[in-house]
């Protein structure tokens, strides 16, 4: 089981951060929304740093972007369940 308490711990307690690349289409579409919903994250490309790289293993991840969101996480572009999400943190409006 994934302990996202670990995670953190590794990438910090930034409210929103997103696991990305530089290269990922589906990433940039994530950071467009993001902006588009005026939402603070810290974005950590898993290809350059080590943090990034360990937080992606520990999450078990297969593919970029990988959102967190307090303690819970969205794998994959799903813009829907992202929103769900920060609405639930009260980080958008409902």
């Amino acid at each position: 089981e994934i302990d996202i308490a670990e995670v953190r711990a590794e990438i910090g307690d930034d409210p929103v951060i997103m696991l990305s690349t530089s290269t990922c289409g589906y990433c940039e579409q994530m950071r467009e929304d993001l902006a588009e919903w005026d939402v603070d994250y810290l974005d950590i490309d898993v290809e350059t740093d080590l943090k990034g790289q360990l937080a992606f293993e520990m999450l078990e991840g297969r593919g970029v972007p990988i959102l967190l969101v307090g303690e819970k996480t969205v794998h994959g572009y799903s813009p829907e369940r992202a929103q769900a999400l920060l609405a639930d943190a009260d980080l958008i409006p409902n």
